[in-house]
């Protein structure tokens, strides 16, 4: 299906008016505090119809000119830019906001651990990934943002390089420019390991296409030693950027190696097999973490595995943390489509791209080996994931579970070499090809409504706010060390380390909570269906935190929980046995005596 030139500019022109215009329309909506919601509060339903609608018709483009075969033109880069610039607005959305910082839990301390190297000229001794950190204290110093300005733009930085990157991975791979543009259609849409929420194992995700690309070029006969030399250069950074990243490394070299001998042995081909990329990452991986509990852990899965001890499927704690949203049968499914729909259209598509992958592969086609490594990727990768539900962690559950940060990135190449194909087979049908790219579309628009918690799946927004930053600076500068403070959802530890450095509140802590201990809970409702006043609840006096999130998160993400309503808040100000130590409007601290304690004196 070929658009004439004039049609084509004026689509594309269409979809950048309408992406601008969701760009102008969210920038307009500046956030004045907590909100509820980062896609509803302030900003009207049509931002996400022009961005969609431009995202969809840059897409319906790029399908356009990867299934004519007569395509000689560049021309299907302007519709990829203007899908790639709709992307980074949505990864864009918290600094578009006004955000302060995105992140109420990993980020936050982050952000103190970047504190920390900025003020103490290096990263601390227990930092087992100080690449982030360090990258992230050079980009402050260097271009002059502070260390919150630096977290709320790295993670979409990162997804641009991401973009570009599987553009590369698709030209290292394919050799037909449709699968190409088709791939870098794919790769530009924000699936995951796209995330508004910062974390140490989503940067390394977010570089894995281009190592792949890398590894591809370096086994190509007449591979250029560039390409080696910065693969390997990637190889030593590896272990420095997280275990996962290691562990994934470590398992892509392995596969490529079975590919080569496969791919030797069937094609009588002398293809070399470079072990000694696998020994450089063992060697590094190996005098690095021997140095922290990762070595321990690593000795521990061995163990476990030797003797099957294999552990316990989280399904039954899953369908636990379910039933207390009262979230059941199909409703399940429902929220399962909110999270991950874009990853799953995506993740059936690669499957029959594996499928073809294989036969052709089998079939005699040389060409097709180099698409075997995403391939066998994505069946490895995604038999690591279901194993962490089957129960086969063997004590690295948690690490299972992240490889699906990877799986939709090795799903790319086999699905649109699945869309290629099968459109290609019926002769480029227009109903099919409206078909791929009517998939694509809602996979983007899937996406762009799972990048960051919110009610509509019953998650809070993330949103961290320059009045929690201030109530958490007075609190810790101003209570008295012999109490201790408890919170609702807005823990003390996580706030002091991002206001003051990780290393200040890992000494100065006065959160119960810190480091791994349950904090003292304040009882639902505040117990006023049994007690006249909180402080007959509470065993000891101390301070406790209120912030607008903790007033709105059970009235919204988590009302069918019911652990506080509006009216329990209220009734904190007739309250005689607490008092109101300090209030910005959205951040309350209050100090509570227990009934049970002694009289408190004049000085206190």
């Amino acid at each position: 299906m070929r658009l004439s030139p004039r049609i084509f500019k004026l689509v594309c022109s269409l979809c950048l008016v309408l992406s601008t215009s969701a760009l102008v329309m969210i920038a307009r909506a500046p956030t004045s505090g907590y909100e509820v919601s980062i896609y509803t509060t302030n900003l009207s339903p049509l931002v996400w119809v022009f961005l969609i609608a431009g995202m969809g018709g840059s897409i319906f483009l790029l399908v356009s000119e990867a299934l004519n075969r007569d395509n000689e033109s560049n021309r299907w880069l302007l519709s990829f830019f203007i899908l790639a610039f709709g992307s980074l607005i949505v990864l864009l959305l918290p600094a578009l906001k006004g955000y302060l910082m995105y992140g109420r839990e990993d980020a936050l301390h982050h952000l103190g651990l970047i504190k920390d190297t900025i003020s103490q000229g290096h990263f601390a001794d227990y930092n087992f990934y100080p690449v982030l950190h360090v990258f992230s204290a050079a980009l402050a110093r260097i271009i002059g943002l502070s260390a919150e300005e630096v977290i709320l733009y790295l993670l979409p930085i990162f997804s641009l390089s991401y973009i570009f990157s599987a553009y590369f991975l698709a030209k290292s791979i394919f050799q037909k420019e449709g699968q190409v543009i088709l791939a870098t259609a794919l790769g530009a849409i924000p699936l995951l390991p796209h995330s508004g929420l910062l974390s140490a194992s989503n940067l390394p995700a977010l570089m894995f296409p281009l190592v792949l690309a890398l590894l591809v070029r370096t086994l190509l006969p007449g591979k250029s030693f560039s390409w080696t030399l910065l693969f390997i250069l990637i190889l030593v950074l590896a272990p420095y950027l997280h275990p996962l990243a290691t562990m994934a490394l470590m398992i892509t070299l392995l596969v490529s190696y079975l590919l080569q001998a496969v791919a030797n042995h069937k094609f009588g081909t002398r293809w070399p097999v470079p072990f000694n990329f696998l020994f450089v990452l063992a060697a590094v991986s190996s005098l690095w973490y021997t140095n922290f509990f990762i070595f321990n852990k690593a000795i521990e899965w061995a163990i476990r595995l030797f003797t099957w001890d294999m552990g316990t499927s989280p399904i039954p704690k899953i369908m636990t943390e379910l039933g207390k949203i009262k979230v059941e049968g199909l409703e399940i499914v429902t929220l399962a489509f909110k999270m991950y729909g874009g990853e799953i259209i995506s993740g059936v598509l690669a499957v029959v791209g594996v499928v073809l992958v294989i036969r052709w592969f089998t079939s005699g086609h040389r060409e097709m080996r180099v698409a075997m490594l995403p391939s066998s990727l994505l069946i490895v990768f995604s038999s690591i994931y279901f194993a962490y539900y089957a129960g086969l962690g063997f004590g690295l559950e948690e690490a299972y579970s992240r490889f699906t940060l990877y799986v939709p990135i090795v799903a790319i190449i086999p699905a649109a070499f699945a869309l290629y194909e099968i459109i290609g087979k019926y002769g480029y049908a227009k109903l099919l090809t409206l078909l791929a790219a009517c998939l694509i579309v809602i996979s983007a628009a899937l996406s762009i409504f799972n990048k960051y918690p919110s009610p509509y799946r019953y998650q809070p927004n993330s949103q961290v706010t320059r009045a929690e930053f201030a109530g958490t600076h007075w609190i810790v500068s101003s209570s008295a060390p012999a109490y201790k403070a408890t919170y609702i959802a807005t823990p003390l530890f996580r706030y002091c380390s991002g206001v003051h450095g990780a290393s200040f509140a890992r000494d100065n802590s006065i959160d119960p909570g810190f480091p791994y201990r349950r904090p003292i809970l304040i009882p639902d409702h505040f117990n006023y269906q049994n007690y006249r006043t909180l402080g007959e609840s509470f065993a000891e006096s101390g301070y406790m935190m209120l912030s607008e999130f903790d007033r709105l998160l059970y009235q919204y993400a988590w009302k069918r929980v019911g652990r506080f309503k509006q009216e329990d808040f209220a009734r904190l100000e007739q309250d005689p046995t607490i008092d109101r130590l300090y209030t910005n409007g959205e951040f309350d601290v209050w100090f509570v005596w227990s009934v049970r304690s002694a009289t408190p004196s004049e000085s206190e």
